[in-house]
């Protein structure tokens, strides 16, 4: 086997090259071009065994065999089948057949005992060949022969025995010049040819898919075996006959290789029905018979003996087979019963109700589901109505069901219905009606039923929580823009005046920081409940996101009447909330809104005027309505131009850094400066931080910045450190800095490529973003003061921290906010207020530092109260590094003249 693959190989790399020339491949590509082409070539050899006779008379039958040989390597290369070896077989059959039969044909005429013996040896190596090739294609197809395919086979050979025994073997054993192995290979030929014939038919039988290929093949075979006969029946032989059979068997095998379907001889291929076998049976039986009586009328003797034998191996067959037949029928019967007590447990151990009727509706099975699903055992439902369980309002439509299922035997109707249960609730069900035929017994129709209440519920629940606010229970924003469109679609047709105002908190963000989310989250809910009660029963209210809400109205009157929906809600706004979280709390909140009427062509054209509306009313100062203009989209685009133009400012440069001095109020000698960012816009010019820093922070892009202005900050105050001027330099830093994780590293990194001393560093922070994380913001700053750095808190008394809480924090100084220090000279309160806010900083053993000082008299109250620190517009305006310098140099001439003149 392994010099025939070697052999194989070395063929299919000669055919490979040839393959790629044009003349080959036209044929190869086209498999009826390849077809026709095969046939062309069976006809010429059919026409040149015709006209050529004598010595010459079997060149029809080797061109055939040529043809057979290469079609099936051009099979091989087209098709690529998985395992080439069994069709290599085949080639190797086509080669040595059609010589052995040559030289059998040329030995009997010519009476050459070496002809008849070299001629015996190639159909030998023809014979074991195809032999080989099925044995190849019956375990690629199928691994394993069962013992009643193997009987079957068995038989068919005895039965092929007989006549070639009788016919060819007995009769040649009078040629006492020839060799009995000769005569034998020479005689029982036939025989192989037949058995190999079998094989196939078993495998045709066998797979589901009856292809070309097979058919070919089993055609092929059956005429290669009818020439075998004929040849060897035959005295003389009959070479027309035989060779027109050969020829056209072998031109039939090279038809089966060019089929795509000759693949499929050597894949698994699934099982047809199992063959019962009884043809095999009725031949083996027969054709000894037959085949006898033909050897008696032929020769005048009836050989008993040789009949006797072959009845006798075909007698054990058949009842070798009979006893499988009746193993196969009890296996059969016992995997029925346990297939039906599969399916039984099956059945009665399932999640749905199971329930089957006859013809009258009456239930003769009710599967013990009914127990968990309807609460009733099934012993009380068996033989009543199956009607009697089913909600009455869906009875009729039951009733209808089952006569549209019982209607047409095998029909499947679908249905959901409401059945009472046993503790008078309604479960729905949802299933299948099938209706059956007369073979089920008592049973006409089996209905399959599914307890789908708990999955209909959460089907509504999640339906109504996809449409709702969860925290609220408000329409969310999908809603609201499904109600505002059919808003508009009503409005186009009454022509009726609608509205939508926007809602939304001020400052909802520093309850948040100051009170914790829960507190945010109660707001919300007493906020919503609130506005509830704001609108009428038509009008709908909504809850957009975060603590932004959306009232829709219609049917208004036309002028005033929106501006009168809000100012209801301020109103209501106005009254304090009382929420009961972790503690009591009473909180007193304003919100914003903003106006659009419609009609509009788009529902968010609508939406997004109230909201350019509301953003308009925050600018203006909160606490307040605003009706849209077409106006206030330059001031909406200028915004996001700006946030357009923010994303590259980094990158080119565009921002920069000024420098406010802080002085000590009592030598008014400059201590330290406040690091400012600016923005230069290429085409705005200088932009103030107001319109950009809250971009920064919402977008998530300052703490980038933020990286860069602490960069940049100590870089120039090591310059100065450098220079001998001991400067503080303060620093803001967001919240969103301060969150962030690498804070700590970005300070360090900072000090040390700069050479800055540590304590020559101030980070300061607002009061509000001190309270948004309290545990972990005094964590991270014991790390900041770890590093040497100062502390400040900036706009101290405007947030909501206590002194428990700034007691917590490591704080070095306090800045006062300038809302206070404004008021010193015309507020004896606002003096009052300074006044405490030094103590206390004092008592804390801070440094207090006041913004904002614009007059003499504002500084002149600061110094009174001992504050230790001030910055603003009467010292200096932020400036450049180099104006900075020239300030300092004037404050050094300053001091030495005043040192001179003492």
């Amino acid at each position: 086997m392994c010099s025939f693959n070697v052999l194989l190989r070395l063929s299919l790399s000669r055919v490979r090259p040839l393959a790629d020339k044009s003349y080959v491949m036209s044929s190869v590509r086209s498999s009826q071009t390849a077809t026709l082409t095969v046939v062309a070539l069976g006809v010429f050899a059919l026409v040149l065994e015709a006209v050529l006779r004598g010595s010459f008379a079997f060149a029809g039958v080797g061109l055939a065999g040529l043809v057979a040989c290469g079609t099936i390597f051009i099979g091989i290369r087209t098709h690529s089948p998985n395992s080439p070896r069994g069709w290599g077989l085949l080639a190797l059959c086509a080669i040595t057949l059609p010589g052995g039969w040559g030289l059998m044909s040329l030995s009997a005429l010519q009476q050459h005992l070496g002809l008849y013996v070299i001629s015996s040896f190639l159909i030998v190596v023809g014979c074991s060949s195809l032999v080989g090739a099925m044995t190849i294609f019956a375990r690629r197809q199928r691994r394993t022969w069962d013992q009643a395919s193997l009987v079957e086979v068995a038989m068919v050979v005895a039965s092929a025995a007989a006549p070639t025994v009788a016919l060819l073997v007995l009769p040649d054993l009078g040629l006492h010049d020839v060799p009995l192995p000769t005569l034998l290979v020479g005689d029982l030929a036939p025989l192989v040819v037949i058995t190999t014939a079998v094989v196939l038919l078993r495998l045709t039988l066998w797979s589901r898919s009856r292809s070309t290929s097979n058919r070919l093949l089993l055609s092929s075979l059956a005429l290669v075996a009818v020439s075998s006969v004929l040849f060897a029946l035959s005295d003389p032989p009959h070479l027309e006959l035989s060779s027109l059979a050969l020829i056209v068997g072998l031109i039939l095998i090279g038809l089966a290789s060019l089929q795509p379907s000759m693949t499929e001889l050597t894949e698994p291929v699934p099982t047809r029905h199992e063959v019962d076998g009884t043809g095999f049976v009725v031949i083996g039986l027969l054709v000894p018979i037959i085949t006898m009586v033909v050897r008696w009328t032929l020769s005048d003797r009836f050989d008993f003996e040789t009949f006797l034998t072959i009845e006798v191996v075909i007698t054990a067959l058949v009842i070798w087979r009979l006893r499988l037949l009746f193993r196969a029928m009890k296996h059969a019967r016992r995997s029925a019963e346990m297939r039906e007590q599969y399916y039984r447990t099956i059945v009665d151990n399932v999640a749905d109700l199971i329930v089957a009727l006859d013809s009258s509706g009456r239930a003769t099975y009710i599967s013990p589901s009914a127990h968990e699903i309807l609460g009733k055992a099934p012993a009380e439902l068996m033989g009543g109505v199956a009607l009697d369980t089913v909600h009455p309002d869906d009875q009729e439509f039951a009733a209808a069901l089952i006569a549209q299922a019982l209607s047409t035997p095998g029909r499947r109707v679908a249905a959901e219905l409401r059945a009472i249960a046993a503790d008078g609730t309604t479960r729905l069900l949802s299933g299948s009606a099938t209706s059956l035929d007369g073979d089920h017994g008592d049973a006409a129709l089996v209905i399959g039923l599914h307890d789908v209440t708990e999955q209909k519920r959460l089907e509504e629940e999640l339906a109504h929580r996809a449409m709702h606010d969860e925290m609220t229970g408000l329409p969310n924003r999908a809603l609201i823009m499904d109600r505002c469109e059919q808003l508009l679609a009503r409005a186009v047709r009454t022509g009726n005046q609608i509205a939508v105002l926007f809602v939304d908190l001020d400052d909802f963000k520093d309850v948040n920081d100051g009170f914790g989310h829960a507190t945010g989250d109660a707001l919300l809910v007493a906020v919503a409940a609130r506005l509830s009660t704001a609108i009428r029963a038509n009008d709908t209210i909504g809850r957009m996101g975060g603590d932004e809400f959306v009232v829709l109205t219609e049917h208004i009157p036309s002028g005033p009447g929106p501006e009168l929906v809000a100012e209801r809600i301020l109103e209501l706004m106005r009254e304090p909330f009382h929420l009961e979280t972790l503690e009591s709390v009473s909180l007193s909140v304003t919100a914003s809104i903003g106006i659009a009427t419609g009609p509009r062509a788009l529902q968010a054209e609508l939406l997004r005027d109230a909201d350019v509306a509301l953003y308009r009313a925050k600018a203006l100062g909160k606490a307040r309505y605003v009706s849209f203009q077409p106006e206030m989209f330059s001031a909406v685009k200028n915004r996001l131009e700006l946030e357009r133009d923010l994303r590259g400012a980094v990158e080119s440069g565009q921002f920069f850094l000024l420098y406010q001095p802080t002085v000590d109020l009592s030598t008014l000698e400059i201590t330290g400066v406040e690091a400012l960012i600016r923005w230069r816009h290429p085409t705005r010019g200088v932009v103030p931080p107001v319109e950009f820093i809250p971009m920064l922070e919402e977008s998530g892009s300052i703490v980038e910045i933020g990286r860069w202005v602490l960069r940049e900050a100590c870089t120039q105050a090591a310059v100065w450190q450098q220079r001998g001027l001991s400067l503080s330099m303060s620093v803001n830093v967001s919240a969103r800095q301060l969150e962030s994780d690498g804070l700590i590293d970005d300070v360090r990194k900072a000090l040390e490529t700069s050479a800055l001393r540590p304590n020559l560093l101030t980070l300061e922070i607002t009061e509000t973003t001190l309270m948004r994380d309290a545990d972990k913001t005094a964590d991270r700053l014991e790390h900041l003061r770890g590093l040497g750095v100062r502390i400040a808190i900036d706009d101290f008394g405007t947030g909501y921290c206590s002194l428990s809480y700034l007691r917590r924090f490591p704080i070095d100084v306090l800045k006062i906010d300038r809302s206070f220090v404004s008021g010193l000279s015309e507020s004896e309160d606002a003096r009052a207020l300074v006044r405490t806010l030094v103590r206390l900083g004092k008592d804390l053993g801070l440094r207090t530092l006041a913004e904002g000082i614009e007059d003499d008299e504002q500084l002149a109250e600061l110094r009174k109260e001992h504050c230790e620190a001030g910055q603003g517009f009467l010292f200096a305006r932020p400036l450049d590094p180099s104006a900075l310098d020239d300030l300092l140099e004037g404050h050094r001439l300053l001091a030495a003249l005043t040192t001179t003149s003492a």
